[in-house]
């Protein structure tokens, strides 16, 4: 894409291959979405979930963390005796 057309949303999509009947369906989602508060439910579900998702990341970090405390703690305990 040369010119305008690199910044032309339509040309983009046309380079795409989408059609005008499939960026209208789009877009008409996307605006039922919007009115319904459909839209806005979901973003905040995948937000939760995320933040859900990271919780557990550090959640299992942290129990790594204290299990390989626990064996190096039983070590210095076998090598002292």
């Amino acid at each position: 894409m040369k010119g305008k057309a690199k910044d032309d949303p339509k040309a983009k999509a046309k380079a795409k291959g989408l059609s005008k009947e499939t960026r209208d369906k789009g877009k008409s989602a996307l605006i039922t979405g919007l009115r319904t508060g459909e839209l806005h439910k979901a973003v905040d579900k995948m937000e939760e979930d995320m933040a859900a998702a990271e919780g557990n990341k550090k959640e299992d970090k942290s129990k790594d963390s204290d299990k390989a405390k626990a064996k190096a703690k039983a070590k210095d305990k076998d090598g002292k005796n």
